[in-house]
């Protein structure tokens, strides 16, 4: 109740506007993934939320009183120092390349005239299918797996399913637990995936077999892409396996950048610019290959905004939230919830 009158107070005191006229040199970056409601698709409900459309449209509603939207192209270029600093700027940016992007999200970005940018992950539009987050998802829902032990490794975990949010927290404490087990990235995704595989076999379900229809899971095509590009959004690369760069060898983090580069180009018929680190994962090498490669900038899951002369390759965003109440939402998107966050830690120290 506190944070609630506190979230209510600083918004409609007005310490919320003058935050942003603080910092309105400095460029924001909103990171979003799927947009799709339940009753557009009610074919089956993922464990990970999905932000709806009715909430995409309010809080741009909210967000253009406050800024106005630009282009990743634009805000790097005002970043570096190629072109003019505009003021209060907010950019859009999409992991993933979901259709739903397309299909359910860019009317809306249409009414506010937004241009986001949308990074995709080249293996699984070119190969049609889905991201291992989407395929295990479905496959632990297809099966009866209430209080069952998944063996993980030397360690195991027992999947909670008695209500929905039991669920969702056995679904991230599974995937946590893998990535503990099998610090090499390329074989706890193989991991895994053989898990998917083993519980399709048990179901005879596969959200294969729904992919190219799926509302939630469904990608982009490369014709879809193309007949967007510029006109509706811009395309990134979001590598070729949507692996965690940070946690590969230098001849796979090259791989994955330089390969997913070439393809984005080769589809595309223009520069590939931007770099999005999947799952955040980057380190310093990251940085040097990309460089290399030629992209221009790398956006990170890193909350807070971005000034003139940062590095552009390790990018702030801000998570667009998929629940919460408006005051705080709004604290949140605007950077100022993750400031007074950071402000209370040093404080403490």
């Amino acid at each position: 109740m506190i944070k609630k009158i506190f979230f209510a107070f600083v918004r409609y005191s007005g310490l919320l506007r003058v935050w942003v006229y603080i910092n309105r040199d400095k460029i924001n970056i909103l990171m979003l993934h799927g947009v799709i409601d339940h009753e557009a698709d009610p074919s089956w409900n993922p464990l990970w939320d999905r932000l709806s459309r009715e909430r995409l449209d309010r809080y741009l509603g909210m967000l253009s009183r406050y800024y106005q939207f630009v282009s990743l192209d634009d805000a790097v270029d005002m970043l570096s120092g190629n072109k003019r600093l505009e003021r209060n700027c907010i950019v859009l940016t999409f992991d993933d390349g979901y259709r739903n992007n397309i299909t359910h999200a860019l009317p809306i970005l249409k009414k506010y005239g937004v241009t986001a940018t949308i990074f995709v992950a080249t293996k699984f539009v070119t190969e049609r299918s889905a991201f291992l987050i989407d395929r295990l998802d479905y496959a632990l829902q297809s099966v009866k797996i209430n209080g069952r032990k998944i063996s993980v490794g030397d360690s195991s975990s027992t999947i909670q399913a008695a209500s929905r949010e039991e669920f969702k927290k056995s679904y991230s404490d599974l995937r946590t637990l893998f990535r503990e087990q099998y610090q090499d990235e390329i074989v706890c995704t193989k991991k895994l995936n053989e898990l998917s595989e083993d519980l399709e076999k048990e179901s005879g379900k596969s959200l294969s077999d729904i992919f190219e229809s799926d509302g939630w899971s469904g990608l982009l095509t490369w014709d879809e892409i193309r007949k967007t590009n510029h006109t509706d959004a811009e395309y990134g690369s979001h590598t070729v396996d949507h692996y965690r760069l940070g946690q590969l060898d230098t001849a796979e983090m090259s791989l994955q950048l330089d390969k997913s580069k070439l393809i984005m180009e080769k589809e595309l018929g223009e520069v590939c610019k931007h770099i999005c680190y999947p799952v955040g994962s980057y380190n310093s090498e990251t940085i040097t290959i990309a460089e290399k490669c030629g992209y221009i900038s790398g956006v990170t899951t890193e909350p807070g905004l971005n000034s003139k002369g940062d590095n552009l390759f390790s990018l702030k965003r801000i998570s667009f939230p998929t629940k919460g109440g408006d005051n705080e939402c709004m604290l949140h998107l605007t950077g100022l919830q993750h400031y007074l966050a950071e402000l209370k830690s040093r404080l403490r120290a």
